[in-house]
């Protein structure tokens, strides 16, 4: 039973559209679904029927994810007792399709399902989030002089849901009033809206009945457009075969083949010359050593990644007159800080920050101001500057272009679709692709179950270094391949004893501490975890924890620091929001950074306290496993949180619960053995050290 097609059928062709739209008539349920299960790579976009209200009419945008699908996401790929034998055909072959992983053959429906599979459950997550008998209050927005409508939803500050200028919102009043309002700005709780056209007729209403998200599907329909639109070489690009595709050398504009040595001298950045593998990596961009297959720029923490990306784009403009260079990143504020360094380099007239009209120019640092468009003007005045700087989902929107050169910053937080909108539609042969990041840290966000199972959180750049043979070590000489990947070691962040267990557990023990020793106060040791034993608790409105023993220890070291060290060189992190407005309305106004672990990727300070909030106190010992860990089990989130601090680290956490994860045990061990516990009474920490005591007495 062939459900799944061949590769070269048309994803949306005309004929699956109309194989679609007539399915709802078919009597016999075991064809629809098979006639449906093909569409995975052969149907065109489906609609949901217009909405007639008394006020207006609502015309959703196209839903991607076809209607059969439904119910096997919904059963999460498990057979249910009610499960017909048809059904239980289809979810095995479903199943199995899913099992092969993502390969070069499979690629394209294998990207279509798990982007289904994920639109609906961030679709589910979205309508979990409605809300009732919310008052409506007209209101003048900060910096506006216009009244508008405004509500204050619980869990938006929380990022639950996550809600940005430009998103949509249905209101319901009663039972046949219902009006979709487009968010104008986000203050914490409080959403303003734009002037909806029949104001008159709301003004009436004080109450909401119920509150509906709709959700954004703009990335996902780009996304399976994007898949549409792959050509071979795009595919042969991101799946490279031994012996295929490298290139040494670079096309001249004469046509020849050429050769570029960077000195010293050459360099924007001299201290590069000082750093091999800096240098290496420059140089191997510069000269396309990977062929069309994208060039690796392996960046743990601290390693001077940023810098080493802004010298090669910066070399790239210099040496080639003819490029045109897309830099892309998958934030804003990861694409900021790329357009200021280049700055220092490159010419205001040949460098544009594009925008999405839902960001407000006022959040924009000043000096981009000059250089940034925004929505559909900048994507027309591409043509005519030399480097773009943007954000992947911003880039998908680009047509008519070629570039020479695509950067792609921060690639280890990008899904494989997203990669897809900086490039298909945008690269020649002749096309260079360079990967920056770190596979170790922050990874995409996936909300489904289903694609987080079958690989949809690995990242092109983690999938190629983890599966691929060129951009592995060699087995003999432990090294890599200089045409295709380079690891930057030198690490100029952290002291080394602070280094050690991340280099360890993540970067096999490679990092070079090159950061001057500063500990202030000067300390033996410059690690401390404080045991913590407290329940942790969830707000009334809110899914997220808070631990309010653990604020107060963490609290009670601001204290003892801001004797030696300036608001500004302190930072707090934890991986819970609640935990973090918490500290924020405790410290009240400070220079002191409080974030959650996402926001301090990329971030560091010379010291770094961070709250882990969850305790094991109280839970039932069935319950006491790495479920209870939640976002404390994820490897990222640990390397990201221990890796901020340049001269101290503070940890707070329940010592019994962290231990059984295998990352937090281990720095829990190297904390304990070096005299840097202290807090609640862990048995295991005074077992570990009598054991390291004694070991050290019988050495000779």
């Amino acid at each position: 039973m062939d459900l799944l097609p061949s590769p070269d059928e048309d994803y949306y062709s005309m004929s699956s559209c109309s194989t679609t739209a007539s399915s709802s008539k078919m009597e016999n349920a075991g064809s629809q679904l098979k006639t449906s299960l093909r569409l995975i790579t052969g149907s065109s976009l489906t609609k949901r029927e217009k909405v007639q209200l008394p006020i207006l009419t609502i015309d959703d945008q196209p839903k991607t994810y076809p209607s059969y699908l439904v119910q096997f996401f919904e059963a999460k790929l498990k057979f249910g007792p009610l499960t017909t034998d048809t059904q239980r055909d289809h979810l095995k072959e479903l199943k199995a399709f899913l099992k092969e992983g993502l390969n070069a053959t499979n690629h394209k429906r294998f990207l279509h399902l798990v982007l289904f599979a994920e639109e609906y459950a961030v679709e589910s997550d979205l309508n979990k989030c409605s809300q009732f008998n919310v008052p409506i209050v007209w209101a003048t927005p900060p910096n506006r002089n216009q009244v508008v409508p405004s509500m204050y939803l619980e869990g938006v500050e929380d990022n639950m849901p996550r809600v940005r200028p430009f998103d949509k919102i249905d209101v319901r009043f009663d039972s046949t009033s219902v009006v979709r309002l487009t968010v104008s700005s986000v203050e914490g709780n409080r959403l303003f809206f734009k002037k909806p056209k029949l104001n008159a007729s709301m003004k009436k209403y004080r109450l909401c009945q119920k509150v509906q998200f709709v959700l954004n599907r703009l990335n996902f329909e780009n996304g399976h457009t994007c898949l549409n639109r792959l050509t071979l070489l795009d595919q042969l690009r991101i799946f490279p075969h031994p012996g295929k595709g490298v290139a040494p050398g670079v096309i001249s504009n004469n046509g020849g083949q050429v050769t570029i040595k960077l000195t010293k001298a050459d360099l924007f950045n001299a201290n590069i010359g000082d750093n091999a593998e800096q240098l290496r990596a420059v140089s191997g961009i510069l000269n396309g050593t990977s062929g069309i297959h994208p060039y690796i720029l392996f960046g743990p923490p601290g390693t001077g990644k940023t810098v080493t990306v802004v010298e090669a784009i910066s070399q790239v403009f210099r040496r080639f007159g003819k490029a045109k260079i897309l830099v892309c990143a998958p934030s804003n504020a990861a694409a900021n800080l790329l357009a200021i360094r280049l700055l220092e380099n490159i010419p205001q007239n040949s460098i544009m920050r594009g925008m999405s009209i839902s960001r407000l120019e006022d959040k924009l640092p000043k000096i981009l101001k000059r250089i940034t468009e925004y929505g559909v003007q900048w994507r027309l005045d591409v043509p005519d500057k030399d480097i773009i700087v943007t954000t992947l989902s911003s880039a998908s929107l680009i047509t008519n272009t070629n570039f020479t050169h695509v950067f792609i910053d921060e690639a280890g937080q990008a899904t494989e679709s997203e990669y897809l909108f900086a490039t298909v539609d945008k690269l020649t042969f002749k096309s260079r692709v360079v990967l920056s990041g770190d596979p170790y840290q922050l990874g995409p966000v996936v909300k489904s179950g289903i694609a987080q199972a079958f690989g949809f959180e690995m990242s092109l750049m983690e999938r190629l270094i983890k599966t691929n043979p060129r951009y592995q070590k060699c087995l003999i000489t432990k090294t890599y391949d200089g045409h295709m990947i380079t690891k930057l070691l030198k690490n100029y962040r952290s002291h080394a004893q602070l280094l050690s267990v991340s280099s360890s557990l993540f970067y096999d023990g490679e990092l070079l501490a090159c950061s001057p020793i500063n500990a202030r106060p000067n300390l033996r040791f410059p690690i401390t975890f404080c045991g913590v034993r407290n329940v942790h608790s969830r707000g009334e409105k809110s899914c997220s924890l808070f631990n309010r023993a653990e604020l107060e220890v963490a609290l009670r070291y601001v204290s003892l620091l801001r004797g030696s060290f300036s608001e500004a060189e302190i930072g707090i992190i934890s991986p819970y929001r609640a935990q973090v407005r918490l500290l924020q309305e405790r410290l009240g106004s400070t220079k002191i950074m409080i974030g959650s672990t996402e926001e301090y990727q990329g971030q560091e300070r010379p010291v770094i306290i961070v709250s882990t909030v969850r305790s094991n106190l109280g839970l039932d010992s069935d319950e006491t496993n790495r479920a209870s860990l939640g976002f404390l089990n994820n490897a990222k989130r640990f390397n990201v949180a221990v890796t901020r601090a340049k001269e101290r680290l503070i940890l707070i956490g329940d010592p019994a619960l962290l231990s059984t994860d295998p990352n937090w045990k281990t720095m829990l061990n190297y904390v304990i053995v070096n005299g840097g516990y202290t807090g609640y009474r862990y048995s295991r920490a005074r077992k570990l050290l009598a054991k390291t005591k004694a070991k050290n007495h019988h050495r000779p």
